[in-house]
């Protein structure tokens, strides 16, 4: 139980760092 919230908590932190990444570094590189 304990480690599903972890799972569901690391999978959206991985998310967030996607999103990010795929709007931060090419308005950088433009």
């Amino acid at each position: 139980m304990y480690l599903k919230e972890l799972l569901r908590l690391l999978i959206v932190l991985l998310f967030l760092q996607f999103l990010y990444y795929f709007t931060v570094v090419p308005f950088m590189l433009s």
